[in-house]
């Protein structure tokens, strides 16, 4: 475990270095797209072969060995059957679909787990270039990305998440991919059907990208435009409030709703969510309120998309505020929080030199909740 972890670790630190040094070394486009190419890769391998007794890796080996039993076995009678069904190891049915189809073309465990994360890393860079792109007020104009900032999104989105999304949490980490391809695509006024095919898969993988689809109608529709004070206050209450422990009493409060729907709409998929509940200060968890909001302080621009998707930001903050007892939203948080990635990488394309290299410098920072939730609970 510990060469594993301190390869991650290595890794993690030559890419913040490329990402640092990068816009001071003149190369091609070509020759970016080429080292983001590698690194995209290396971190592949790297969550291929990550210790067995890492965490869910045992779990989802035991559930690769089984998937294509499992799908031959399934019935489907309606569209519940497919969506929000959990029987089958706590795991969506489209998950283990394409588990089977892996097993049945390659069985190799390690294969997959090689393919989920090049997929996921795909897909997050493909999400949010969509999503950076739906930022340019001209959309007749097309972004052309040098390398400095290719490279300097594929760090953000490592340190963000890719360790865990692509190594760990590999259902959410696809679903989450999906999702932003969603958004994107969604966004851009193109492509609808597309769009609609990337919300339907990631809700078969992972139920709670259902999610995305309350985000999606935010973005569009929203008629209240956020102002950075504004944001700013509202991130200094969520501090106060995470402090004061409120959180305590939201939860309690909201479970015996919760329940209650589940059991009047027949929902399984969520339950486990609420089975791991601490009231306790967490250290991690706020230090996520923290980091979140200086990043989304930091790459603040006065436009009507950036000011979106900062009120959705501010919504994963706001549930990590109010809802940290509960450990499985983490992954809820993400949903929303991962959308500073755009806006720090639209930041780094208007920002000046200088304000650029202070985002570049805090993005170390966004490794710390990763590193508990991928090594410390190995």
């Amino acid at each position: 475990m510990l060469i594993y972890t301190s390869t991650y670790l290595l890794y993690a630190v030559v890419c913040f270095i490329i990402c640092l040094f990068c816009s001071s070394v003149k190369i091609k486009r070509t020759q970016g797209l080429l080292v983001l190419a590698i690194l995209v890769i290396i971190n592949s391998v790297i969550a291929a072969f990550r210790p067995e007794h890492t965490p869910d890796t045992l779990a989802y080996m035991e559930v690769y060995q089984n998937s294509e039993r499992i799908i031959k076995e399934v019935q489907i009678s309606n569209i519940g059957d497919w969506f929000f069904n959990r029987s089958y190891y706590s795991i969506e049915l489209g998950f283990i679909f394409i588990m089977a189809v892996d097993s049945f073309l390659f069985h190799s465990v390690r294969g997959f787990f090689f393919l989920v994360a090049l997929a996921v890393s795909v897909l997050s860079i493909s999400g949010i270039l969509l999503c950076v792109n739906a930022c340019v007020e001209n959309k007749k104009k097309r972004i052309i990305w040098d390398s400095s900032n290719l490279l300097m999104l594929w760090c953000v989105y490592l340190f963000w998440g890719g360790i865990l999304y692509t190594s760990v949490a590999i259902r959410s980490g696809l679903s989450i991919a999906l999702g932003l391809c969603f958004i994107g695509l969604f966004l851009s006024g193109k492509r609808y059907f597309l769009s609609f095919c990337c919300i339907v898969l990631a809700m078969s993988i992972h139920s709670t990208a259902i999610t995305f689809v309350v985000i999606v109608v935010l973005l569009r529709y929203m008629p209240v435009c956020i102002k950075k004070g504004t944001a700013c206050m509202a991130w200094g209450i969520c501090i106060l409030c995470y402090l004061l422990g409120v959180g305590n009493y939201t939860v309690k409060i909201a479970l015996s709703f919760i329940a209650w729907a589940f059991r009047l709409l027949k929902i399984n998929a969520f339950s486990s969510y609420f089975t791991n509940i601490e009231f306790a200060f967490q250290k991690r968890e706020f230090f996520v309120i923290i980091v979140t909001g200086i990043f989304l302080l930091m790459a603040y621009t006065n436009k009507k998309i950036i000011s979106r998707l900062s009120f959705v930001v501010l919504i994963g903050i706001i549930i990590s505020t109010f809802a940290y007892p509960i450990h499985a939203l983490s992954r809820e948080v993400d949903l929303f929080t991962c959308f500073v990635i755009p806006m720090i990488c639209y930041a780094g394309m208007v920002l000046s030199q200088r304000k650029i290299l202070y985002i570049k410098f805090v993005i170390p920072f966004l490794l710390v909740p990763q590193y508990v939730m991928v090594f410390a609970r190995a």
